[in-house]
């Protein structure tokens, strides 16, 4: 990399730090574009300190960030006032829709494995055919449609019932035989979102992240009452299991006993249980 090349697409920024790598870049010949700089190469030129390499990598990736913004910015400008740069501009964005097209199709593969992994809760109580992973959160968001609560926003509950549960593609689904703590199994799915999302552009992964986060932090009144329709689904598909398998399933319902909150969840919860009875279930 040339020292004038490297002062330029340097430039302007604050960091005192920059001016150092400029200088000492000045011979360096196999690094030939910022995407190629490494803390080994940092550590070559005899930038020792780990604190100030730290600086000065996180520092080239924001000014890539800035830089790629007004590349797309100017792109934007050049198709309105110029029908050639059209052509170029189409090209370019033809490519970069390939490079993230690989990076959705290892999402939705990744994805996809909530379709084939099947709720532990069943598989440990030797259910026959067990519902999968998806076919609960998809159960769930059908429910929202059956919520009259006109305070309540229903696209974002869908949206959060369709989410909450996708660390599960990564993790596995855990339950209370797991024994890890509340912080234990948060850190563990955390972990897992994010590994899930760093496979899509940063807008889109911030929209579902914030709604994992709407879902686990459980403050808002969607949040609550998808929290509720998780626990009654659960509960809802036992009964159709003892039904049809003829197996005892009551440790679901008396987990959920009494742990639902809004009103028309808790009607739905009673009416079930009120069915369970007249079915000689104690429950």
């Amino acid at each position: 990399m040339s020292e004038h090349f490297l002062s330029k697409v340097l430039d302007g920024l604050e960091d005192s730090t920059i001016s150092l790598l400029i200088e000492q870049f000045k011979d360096i010949k196999k690094i030939e574009h910022l995407d190629f700089i490494e803390d080994q190469d940092l550590k070559e030129i005899g930038i020792t300190q780990r604190p100030q390499r730290k600086v000065i990598l996180y520092t080239i990736q924001e000014y890539k960030n800035k830089h790629n913004q007004k590349k797309n910015s100017d792109n934007n400008n050049n198709n309105n006032n110029n029908n050639e740069n059209n052509i170029d501009e189409e090209e370019n964005s033809n490519n970069e829709v390939i490079e993230n097209k690989t990076d959705i199709l290892n999402f939705m593969k990744i994805l996809y494995q909530l379709k084939e992994k099947k709720r532990t809760g069943w598989v440990l109580r030797n259910v026959n055919l067990p519902e999968s992973i998806s076919d609960h959160m998809y159960a769930m968001a059908l429910m929202c449609f059956l919520v009259k609560d006109e305070e309540l926003d229903k696209e974002k509950m869908i949206k959060l019932c369709l989410i909450h549960d996708i660390s599960e593609c990564i993790c596995k689904d855990f339950t209370p035989l797991d024994n890890l703590t509340e912080e234990e199994k948060y850190q563990i799915e955390l972990d897992a979102v994010n590994e899930l999302l760093s496979n899509l552009d940063k807008e889109t992964a911030k929209k579902i992240k914030v709604l994992w986060d709407e879902y686990e932090s459980r403050e808002s009144k969607e949040s609550k009452i998808v929290k509720d329709i998780d626990r009654f689904e659960m509960i809802f598909q036992a009964s159709f299991y003892e039904e049809e398998q003829k197996i005892d399933l009551e440790d679901f319902f008396n987990h959920t006993k009494n742990k639902i909150i809004h009103p028309e969840i808790q009607e739905w919860d009673r009416m079930l249980r009120e069915k369970q009875k007249s079915n000689n279930r104690s429950y």
